[in-house]
């Protein structure tokens, strides 16, 4: 007899604000019955899942926050975009300075106040310019933005990012309201880096993240997004297994953000229909990977400090039964802190997590817990670091660099310069002292080393470093 399903019928292509979603056809979404029976008892009074199979079909509504470590802020964003032929839309309601996208209304840039006449006339020529005069009004279609080119993405003061992704962050800042100063996170699974950057921001300069990822081409985007967001000089970023780092630094963070790899049944918003139906034994693999990470990510926290656990999944075995062993495997030791962020009141569970359908409030899946450290975990080994590691520059070698770099810049060096290989590094002061295992970058690379003296005329990267140039300081 034929497994039970619910299903949808998929369109052959589907538009949303900003973006097009094409997939192939026909095709259509199914929900196998033994995964909507996991959720027996746990959903919400009002569920339904045509609702659920609905929203999973439509195209993702994009989302930026914007980036206040590059001067963003809403109004300067809001011209940039109106030139590229988007706006910001409403705020999205857990904050972190995340705003829904929207494309432009020729006619309602001009009853908008925040955007002069000027800048109406310039964003209706652009989106004339390049968009299609629909047969019928109804069927009119926003063209997809293309972000590489916009002037707010390429300067860094926009983050383009999905609505729900932000929720692990906010759980972050919501057990801390303001970062105390030397404040120290982990983000253990960082790339792309939109959850990274948004912890730099709230930072701002009082605290460092370390990131870290383990794939190199992963790795190499999440650079390059530090860096375009002016995230890079209160940030390191390290490439080694997850699982590692709590033998490398047992109890050294006050804050681990562990945003877990996943089957990712949300997916399904990005046009990969069989996310909804992931083999067991994949599921299955990747439970034990979670164990073992956020097993790691606690071990790594110092007492009294916080870990987020997230994933862009739904389903039980990736999400409850992990937070559940945690709680069996540190018994004693670990609290569950009930979440209430803003806007979230149909996402929480009876056990205090946060699961985002994606009805609810038209975003992507996700699963967010926390968790407080509330006593030491001994008898962990700690990992040896590679031979790739940092090294505070002596005396006499941090002021040859400070003498360099006011003679030939006039730029006045201040802070925890250490060396990796070849390479001299002003770092973080939140991070000093902490040993790394490969660390790919960390803070501001200011050096070449060349025979065996740092040499400040192969200076690189400090045009990274917000306003260095014009107060003629690096620190």
């Amino acid at each position: 007899m034929a497994p039970r399903v619910l299903h949808l019928a998929c369109a052959v292509a589907l538009t949303g604000p900003a973006f097009v979603l094409r997939r192939a056809a026909p095709s259509s979404v199914e929900v196998p019955a033994t995964y909507a029976e996991q959720f027996a008892g746990v959903l919400p009074d009002d569920f339904s899942w045509e609702d659920f199979l609905e929203a999973s079909q439509r195209p993702v509504r994009p989302c930026v926050r914007v980036n206040s470590l590059r001067g963003g802020c809403r109004q300067r964003v809001q011209r940039l975009g109106a030139l590229h032929g988007w706006r910001l839309g409403a705020a999205v309601p857990w904050g972190v300075g995340g705003f829904w996208v929207q494309q432009v209304n020729v006619p309602s840039l001009e009853e908008e106040e925040e955007l002069p006449a000027a800048w109406a006339k310039m964003a209706r020529k652009k989106v004339q310019g390049r968009a299609k005069i629909p047969a019928r009004p109804e069927a009119s279609r926003p063209a997809a933005i293309g972000w590489g080119s916009d002037p707010a993405f390429v300067s860094g003061q926009v983050y383009v990012q999905e609505a729900s992704s932000l929720l692990p962050v906010a759980a972050l800042l919501d057990a801390f309201q303001e970062p105390p100063e030397g404040l120290r996170v982990l983000d253990m699974a960082a790339a792309p880096g939109g959850k990274t950057t948004a912890l730099c921001a709230w930072l701002a300069g009082k605290g460092a993240v370390v990131a870290n990822e383990p794939n190199v081409a992963r790795c190499k985007a999440l650079v390059e997004n530090l860096l375009r967001t002016g995230s890079a000089p209160h940030a390191a970023v390290t490439q080694m297994d997850g699982r590692q780092c709590g033998k490398l630094w047992p109890g050294h963070f006050d804050a681990v953000l562990l945003d877990a790899p996943c089957s990712g049944e949300s997916l399904t918003r990005r046009g990969e229909a069989e996310a909804l139906a992931p083999k067991p034994q994949y599921v299955e693999g990747l439970s034990k990977l979670q164990r073992q990470l956020i097993s790691s990510a606690f071990q790594a926290l110092k007492v009294g400090g916080v870990l987020v656990y997230s994933t862009c999944t739904l389903n039980v075995k990736e999400n409850e039964e992990v937070c559940s062993y945690l709680l069996d495997a540190f018994p004693g030791a670990v609290e569950r802190e009930a979440l209430d962020l803003p806007g979230t009141e149909k996402m929480r569970t009876s056990d205090g997590f946060l699961r985002c359908w994606p009805q609810i409030c038209d975003t992507q899946g996700f699963f967010v817990a926390r968790f407080r450290k509330t006593a030491d975990v001994s008898g962990s080994a700690e990992a040896e670091p590679d031979t790739k590691r940092l090294e505070r520059l002596s005396e006499r070698e941090a002021a040859a660099v400070q003498r360099a770099f006011e003679s030939a810049f006039g730029l006045k060096v201040d802070g925890d310069l250490q060396r990796s290989g070849g390479e001299v590094w002003l770092c973080p002061e939140a991070l000093s002292g902490l040993r790394f295992s490969g660390p790919r970058r960390c803070g501001i690379r200011l050096a070449l080393t060349r025979r065996s003296c740092p040499s400040a005329t192969r200076c690189l990267k400090t045009a990274s470093v917000p306003g260095a140039l014009g107060n003629r300081r690096v620190s």
